[in-house]
Parts: structure tokens; sequence; C-alpha cells
């Protein structure tokens, strides 16, 4: 059974709420953006190593990575910038090790993991991708292609966490939903002067 997350984004509290319910899975995954927007970039590599997760590096990870934000939105750079002086050069050298793709096998299902769906053609059972902060399973042939949605900043209207757990003995892949204390990361994020829509987005509900 595998556990799959993706967009954490520095919140540690929607990260702790997804860990707890994946303490079965044998394996956790995370399709990448392990950083952003938040404040708890480096307790959150904490939570990634003691609970042995594998991540691939997203888009907001590689922008940690450049010399200079130039050519980046002024609210982006604000949030690159403040990443940038508080995550601890250890864990920057973790992003560097990452991957952007990762690939294994579970009970003889070949797993593909990246960031960002692309066009084109793999050879795989199970496609693993993150980036839109929406949650989906879809199914192409005998291919399994799904998206767990974003455990740090939920894009689809409903504000709590989301994953999603992989049985891989009957190839079942199921939606979840966790319950967080998203006052926490507030009070966080406005003392450290994160800007408001950041910290909107936490809030934002269609449901």
């Amino acid at each position: 059974m595998l556990g799959l997350i993706s967009d954490i984004h520095s919140n540690l509290y929607g990260l702790l709420s997804v860990i707890e319910k994946l303490q079965e899975c044998d394996t956790i995954l995370c399709a990448g953006d392990v950083t952003g927007y938040y404040t708890f970039v480096n307790e959150v590599f904490d939570v990634l190593e003691e609970n042995g997760i594998v991540f691939v590096r997203g888009n907001h990870d590689e922008y940690l990575l450049r010399g200079s934000f130039d050519g980046f939105s002024p609210l982006l750079a604000s949030s690159l910038e403040y990443t940038k002086s508080e995550i601890t050069e250890d864990n920057l050298e973790k992003i560097r090790r990452a991957p952007t793709i990762y690939r294994s096998i579970f009970d003889g299902i070949k797993l593909e993991m990246s960031h960002e769906y692309g066009d084109e053609p793999f050879d795989t059972d199970v496609l693993v991708y993150g980036h839109t902060h929406a949650p989906s399973v879809q199914y192409d042939g005998e291919r399994i292609i799904i998206n767990p949605g974003s455990c740090g900043q939920p894009r689809d209207g409903d504000t709590r966490a989301s994953f999603v757990i992989f049985h891989t003995e009957n190839r079942e892949a199921k939606i979840n939903r966790s319950v967080y204390d998203i006052d926490k990361v507030v009070d966080a994020s406005k003392k450290a002067g994160i800007h408001p829509r950041f910290i909107k987005a936490l809030s934002r509900r269609n449901v």
C-alpha cells in the first residue's frame, strides 16, 4: 500500500495531518513542491526524513537552486526570497540531490512519478504527478494516472489536506482528505510577513 502526497509548500500542519493517516502504508511518495509559500520549510524536511519519504523536485524546489529570482513576479519572488532566507544548506542539498523523475516497481507494478504531467509517452503502469493542487484519479486503458492534490495549499475548493492511498494488490486508488489546524499556519504566516494572498489561499473554499 502506497501513500501519495504532493505540493506540501512548507505547510507543516497539513503534512502532519496526512502522515498520521498514512502510517499503515509501506511507502510514502511525494510528487514535489516541498517548499514555497509558508513558514515551516526545515520542519517539513525533518518530517520527510523521519518517515523515509521519497520526493521529486517540483518547480518551486527547482527555483530555490537559482542564483537570483529576476524575471519572476514580485509575488512569487517574495515567497522564494523568504524560503531561501530560511532553508538550511543541508536541506538545499537534499533538493539538489532529489530526482525530477522517480521510477520504481511495487508488487510488480511499474510506477513513475514527476511533478508535472507531460504529453510524452511513458511505459509505466501508474503515473503520479502533482502541480495542479487538485486531486484526480484517471484511467487510460490499463494505466492509472494519479494526482494526490495538495496537502499544503488545496486549490479545488476543499480546504482539507489532500492525499491518495494506492492499494497495489487490486490497483485501487482513493482520494482522501484530512482536517488540520489552518489557524496555526495562518498565525505563523502573519508573524513572518507572508503575503496575504498566500494566507487567504488556505481558507478558499467553494464546497
